[in-house]
């Protein structure tokens, strides 16, 4: 992890990469210490780390408070990398699935509302420490934040990071947690599960074609929690992968890493022929 020079070397406050857009950061502060970061107040675990997000679209600097066991406390602003966001165009939606008909306004109210609602949660577990893996292997169809045209219709940023797979393909946890929340059938997203990694992380896998998982179930790193399909608004199959931090999206493919190349498989060796024994 790399020293903020804002802060005081002396006072162990580290984070382990840049703040920019979209960004998940995980910190270490000296045991005890209290860290607040734009007036939120965060957990932090017994051995000091703690962790935030950074939104796409932050520009401010973050003002980060650390509060020391004997109430000293310091402050200090971080600047906050920008990034370039790529357009994406996407043709052959149904015209519904771009621009909803009145009719469809309560339900879509109910759906944000629930999902809103889930992203609250704050628990004290630490799966978010473990090292992510990628959830399904593929090729990377759709990147985290670039600006959506559907039908030719500017919408929102794509929120997440899609991995196109067939139809079927086993989806599994990239971290432990507990799933907060299972749907058969959100209207963008399709069939969707969510799983809380705590203090305040979460994972959303959406346009299933399955789920194999419910509400409350506890579930570890390389479990399968349900099957890649094409629910919701999506022209094929594939997985679509988002994280959040609270309310705010960030960028699951800056936490995890680069996909995995798919295993070659070795070339058979030769097998010499055994000499006859005996007579």
């Amino acid at each position: 992890m790399a020293v903020i020079p804002q802060i005081a070397a002396a006072q162990g406050f580290t984070l382990d990469r840049p703040v920019e857009q979209g960004a998940l950061v995980f910190g270490r502060t000296e045991p005890g210490t209290k860290v607040v970061v734009d007036g939120r107040a965060l957990q932090v675990t017994r051995g000091g780390r703690f962790v935030f997000g950074v939104d796409r679209d932050a520009k401010k600097p973050l003002k980060i408070a650390l509060i020391h066991p004997g109430q000293q406390s310091e402050t200090t602003y971080l600047p906050i990398k920008p990034r370039a966001w790529r357009k994406q165009f996407i043709t052959g939606i149904p015209p519904a699935l771009v621009t909803p008909p009145p009719t469809l306004m309560k339900r879509l109210e109910r759906e944000y509302f629930l999902v809103l609602g889930v992203r609250k949660a704050d628990s004290g577990m630490t799966h978010w420490t473990q090292k992510l893996r990628w959830p399904a292997r593929g090729r990377i169809s759709g990147v985290f934040g670039s600006q959506r045209f559907y039908n030719g219709k500017p919408r929102s940023y794509h929120s997440g990071v899609d991995v196109a797979v067939p139809q079927g393909w086993k989806v599994r946890a990239p971290i432990g947690g507990i799933v907060s929340l299972t749907h058969e059938g959100l209207y963008f997203a399709g069939m969707t599960v969510m799983v809380d990694h705590g203090h305040g992380v979460q994972s959303s896998f959406i346009h299933l074609s399955r789920t194999l998982v419910k509400k409350g179930d506890r579930v570890r790193q390389g479990q399968v929690i349900g099957l890649v399909g094409r629910t919701g608004r999506a022209t094929g199959a594939h997985l679509h992968w988002s994280m959040s931090w609270f309310q705010t999206r960030i960028d699951p493919h800056r936490v995890v890493g680069p996909m995995p190349r798919p295993k070659v498989k070795a070339k058979p060796r030769p097998v010499k022929a055994k000499r006859p024994t005996g007579g």
